[in-house]
């Protein structure tokens, strides 16, 4: 009898064990669940990096400043070649160079109101691209979040894992 309550105890613990590793198989995701939230996360992540990326890049292009020379010769004013009113022609003279260049220019009617012309329609233009440049920006940045965010809420809805974190 006793041999038989051994067998009897052993079968017992082997189906509890076996009961186990069926409830622990069951618990575990498998590998393609495991890989379909790891692929679904990465995408996710790339999305947003590059919407972040292009709005970066789009920004920076609207911000950054032209690189002009800031110098004028005699030659440019004496032939009104050069724009006085504008920083960028002169940022980088002297006071004096500056001061004699104006000087010429307002002894000439035609070459100061020309300049004048030219600065406000320059300035325009530029503030034009600039705000162009803003605009693409943003509207990558608005889309580019808002697919994002859609893509996550999908993602939640449709593929929630039935397991626990």
């Amino acid at each position: 009898m006793e041999e038989n309550q051994k067998v009897e105890k052993l079968e017992d613990q082997v189906s509890k064990l076996k009961k186990k590793v069926k409830e622990a198989k069951e618990l575990k995701p498998t590998r393609g669940i495991e890989t379909m939230f790891r692929t679904t996360s990465k995408n996710h992540m790339e999305l947003l990096t590059v919407v972040c990326l292009t709005t970066i890049v789009f920004a920076v292009l609207a911000t950054r400043p032209n690189d002009t020379k800031g110098r004028f010769t005699h030659e440019d004013i004496l032939n009104k070649e050069t724009n006085l009113l504008f920083f960028g022609n002169f940022h980088k003279m002297k006071f004096d160079d500056y001061q004699w260049g104006m000087k010429e220019m307002l002894q000439d009617a035609d070459y100061l109101y020309g300049s004048m012309i030219k600065d406000i329609y320059f300035l325009g233009a530029v503030l034009g691209k600039k705000y162009r440049l803003l605009r693409v920006s943003y509207t990558i940045f608005m889309f580019g979040f808002v697919l994002a965010l859609l893509g996550f809420i999908i993602a939640e809805l449709f593929f929630k894992s039935p397991y626990p974190y």
